[in-house]
């Protein structure tokens, strides 16, 4: 499946804002107005279009292709969360195993903290810790975007991505 940009794009952008401001407002800590004003760039007509290829697994979970500091992943777009989180190489849990982890000494651009964030989800739930990137979805990169790297999830069996997107307002 493959959906036009206005629908998928829009939709992940402004979810990750409103991601950013959840987690962040949890934290007590202001988003920049730079990073706000990056998101808006992004959906600007001049920059073209922007597709992502989706994966539909026996119609249960939506998933594509990201990359976060020229890591690849995939991830589930999750319209019942706000969070974008990845496995770290520091998760020892079993759904950590089978799935690509975010190694962050890989990356000329990361910026480690030390500020928690949970994930809760139906099937289970995520803890890590947040971490600053760039984040391209499709053609589009954000700098510098506050996503969490997990170090342990409990109960998140049978999922095939690596992690979620949240798409959640």
């Amino acid at each position: 499946i493959i959906m036009k940009p206005a629908c998928l794009l829009l939709a992940c952008i402004l979810t990750l804002a409103t991601s950013l401001r959840t987690v962040q407002a949890d934290n007590s800590s202001p988003i920049s107005s730079s990073l706000i004003r990056d998101y808006h760039e992004l959906v600007e007509p001049s920059n073209g279009l922007n597709y992502v290829r989706l994966i539909n697994s026996h119609g249960q979970q939506l998933y594509g292709a990201i990359e976060i500091g020229n890591q690849s992943f995939h991830v589930l777009f999750d319209t019942g969360s706000s969070l974008l989180w990845v496995p770290s190489i520091s998760c020892n849990s079993t759904f950590c195993d089978d799935h690509h982890k975010y190694n962050h000494s890989k990356s000329s651009n990361s910026s480690i903290t030390q500020t928690f964030v949970e994930g809760k989800y139906n099937s289970g739930h995520v803890d890590g810790l947040l971490t600053q990137d760039n984040v391209k979805l499709g053609n589009k990169t954000i700098s510098n975007f506050t996503f969490a790297r997990a170090y342990d999830t409990k109960h998140l069996g049978g999922i095939i991505p690596d992690g979620f997107l949240g798409l959640g307002f």
